[in-house]
């Protein structure tokens, strides 16, 4: 992915952990058939309700089982995967559940719930759980700035030229994914795509929903114009 010499450093590096973890996604899984989708959908749903698998859906949120979808590794050798979107009026598109399940038994082998929802000042809040446990909580803003909840952001912009930050996101909004959002995405995948291309991976990839790299790198490069 080139980008021009001035654009921030923070975006370029945002930019390259959803690439590289996207590239190990491609390699390692393939999208299942309808059948499946529906069977592990349906089996979600089951351990959803009896306890098994835990969510923090927000109030008023929900499950878009329509847009599930279910991979499966290339190779034959490794786990199956369900991304189940989460719908609300306050949520960003991104917010999923991650599924992993044995291929051979069908058992839960991990789960990874990432709610994306709308902040003070055009930022995110990122609230990951893995297995049910609370993994990440931060804030993601508009100019990049990744801070924890309940602390007082910085009074100063990150380091660019006068107006990218406005521009960059004028344009993503174009895409229905403000640059806090993808930031918050990049935060939330970091630490998971260095261990191995898991559930944690399948968020970071998927979660923009449609919303290519090729996109937002688009969008970066028209802003760092001017």
């Amino acid at each position: 992915m080139s980008l021009p010499g001035d654009v921030p450093g923070e975006v370029k590096a945002t930019l390259g952990k959803l690439e590289k973890s996207s590239q190990v996604f491609s390699e390692t899984f393939s999208k299942g058939d309808l059948s499946l989708t529906e069977r592990l959908t349906e089996h979600v749903r089951r351990a959803v309700e009896s306890g098994t698998i835990t969510t923090h859906l927000p109030s008023g949120a929900k499950f878009d089982v329509a847009s599930a979808t279910a991979y499966t590794p290339k190779n034959g050798d490794g786990p199956s995967i369900l991304r189940l979107p989460l719908a609300g009026t306050n949520l960003a598109r991104a917010s999923v559940l991650g599924v992993t399940f044995d291929s051979r038994t069908g058992a839960v082998v991990a789960t990874t719930e990432m709610v994306i929802s709308g902040a003070e000042n055009n930022s995110a809040h990122v609230t990951v759980w893995n297995n049910g446990v609370l993994s990440l909580n931060k804030i993601a803003s508009s100019d990049g700035q990744v801070r924890d909840t309940g602390v007082v952001p910085a009074t100063t912009l990150s380091a660019a030229s006068d107006g990218f930050w406005e521009r960059l996101n004028d344009c993503l909004a174009g895409l229905g994914i403000p640059w806090a959002v993808v930031t918050a995405i990049a935060v939330a995948c970091s630490a998971a795509c260095v261990i191995s291309a898991g559930t944690g991976c399948l968020l970071c990839i998927l979660a923009a929903a449609g919303v290519t790299q090729a996109n937002i790198a688009g969008c970066v490069a028209e802003a760092s114009q001017g």
